[in-house]
């Protein structure tokens, strides 16, 4: 269960950091400390290096992105 909740939470902060963080005129709570911009269409997967410095994200727009996250 504990590696589900970690997972999750990764997903989470990914997926902020690759939305922006404004998340249109409804969202709420703190925003990111950067904005990772890259892909030109929706993000469905992403994964962080087990050390936590690497992120990588898949997209619709056919690309897969390595990100430095230091």
């Amino acid at each position: 269960m504990r590696t589900a909740t970690c997972w999750l939470a990764c997903l989470a902060v990914a997926a902020a950091l690759l939305c922006g963080g404004d998340g249109g005129p409804s969202a709420q709570g703190p925003k990111p400390a950067r904005a990772l911009k890259g892909h030109t269409d929706n993000v469905y997967a992403v994964a962080f290096s087990s050390d936590g410095t690497r992120l990588a994200s898949g997209s619709l727009d056919g690309t897969v992105r390595l990100w430095d996250m230091t």
